[in-house]
C-alpha cells in the first residue's frame, strides 16, 4: 500500500500518464524479481527515515511508532492501535519513498531497468546499493514547509536547461558531478600535486569503485552511452541529427 501511495505522488513534466505508467511497471516489477532493488531502497528509506527523526526527537525518544499511534485522534480515525500504527508508518514512508523515486528517475533512469541481464542493469543495482553514492539528505527528498510536508514529487532532468533526456548510462548525472569535482580539485592544486588529487578522488570513491566492475567487453559502450548521456546535459540541441553530429565530434 505504501509503494503504491508513494508512486502515486511522483509526477511528470509534459509526458502524462505514459511515463508514470512505465515507472509504476518498473519499480513494482523490481521489487517483486530482484532482492537487492528491494534492499537498496530499503537501506536508503531507512537512512532518510532516520534523519527524519532524529532531527524530530533530539533527545533519542523509543518506540515512536505506538507514541504516535496511540494518539486519541489517530484512535479515533483509525479505529484500532494496530491500524493507527499501520496509518502512521505509511504517513511516514510515503512521501520519502515518493521524493527518492523522483530522484532515482531523473532523466528516465528508471527506464534502464526495462532490460535486465545487461551490464547497465546490473551497474544500477550495484550503485542502488552504494548508499555513499547518493549522498541524500532528508531535505533533498522532501521539502517541508512550517506547516505542510510536500505533497507532489516532480521528477526533473540535468539536461542542458533542466531538459529532460533519456539517460543511456545509470545514474549519468552523478558521474558527470564526481567528474566535475574531480576536475575542479585538480584546477585548484594544479602545478602543485602533479595530479594526485584526482588520482586520491578516483580511488577512494564508491562510484568509481562500481564503475570498475563493468565487463571488459562493455567498456566502449559504457564510454559511449556516458557521451551520449554528457552531450544532453552540456549542449542546448534537441534534435537527434545535430546531437549525433556533436557526439561525434566530442
Amino acid at each position: 500500500m505504501c509503494v503504491q501511495r508513494a508512486m502515486s505522488m511522483v509526477q511528470d513534466t509534459g509526458e502524462g500518464g505514459i511515463g508514470i505508467t512505465n515507472r509504476i511497471s518498473l519499480i513494482l516489477s523490481c521489487l517483486q524479481q530482484t532482492d537487492d532493488f528491494a534492499i537498496g531502497i530499503g537501506r536508503l528509506l531507512g537512512l532518510l527515515l532516520l534523519e527524519k527523526e532524529n532531527s524530530s526527537f533530539p533527545i533519542k525518544v523509543q518506540n515512536w511508532l505506538p507514541l504516535k499511534a496511540a494518539a486519541i485522534n489517530m484512535i479515533q480515525k483509525t479505529g484500532t492501535l494496530r491500524r493507527a500504527c499501520l496509518q502512521i508508518f505509511e504517513n511516514e514512508l510515503s512521501p520519502i519513498l515518493a521524493g527518492l523515486i523522483a530522484v532515482l528517475d531523473t532523466n528516465k533512469n528508471i527506464n534502464i531497468l526495462g532490460e535486465r541481464d545487461t551490464w547497465q542493469f546490473n551497474l544500477w543495482i550495484r550503485m542502488l546499493n552504494r548508499h555513499e553514492i547518493f549522498d541524500l539528505t532528508y531535505q533533498d527528498v522532501v521539502r517541508e514547509s512550517k506547516d505542510t510536508e510536500q505533497a507532489d514529487f516532480i521528477v526533473y532532468g540535468t539536461g542542458f536547461e533542466g531538459y529532460i533526456f533519456q539517460s543511456k548510462m545509470p545514474f549519468s548525472w552523478l558521474i558527470y558531478r564526481k567528474i566535475s569535482e574531480i576536475l575542479k580539485c585538480d584546477s585548484t592544486f594544479l602545478g602543485q600535486i602533479d595530479g594526485t588529487a584526482s588520482r586520491a578522488v578516483f580511488g577512494d570513491s564508491p562510484i568509481m569503485e562500481e564503475l570498475s566492475t563493468v565487463p571488459s567487453e562493455n567498456h566502449e559502450q559504457a564510454i559511449d552511452c556516458y557521451i551520449v548521456d554528457f552531450v544532453n546535459m552540456i549542449y542546448s540541441s534537441r534534435e537527434d541529427e545535430e546531437m549525433t553530429v556533436r557526439i561525434q565530434m566530442d
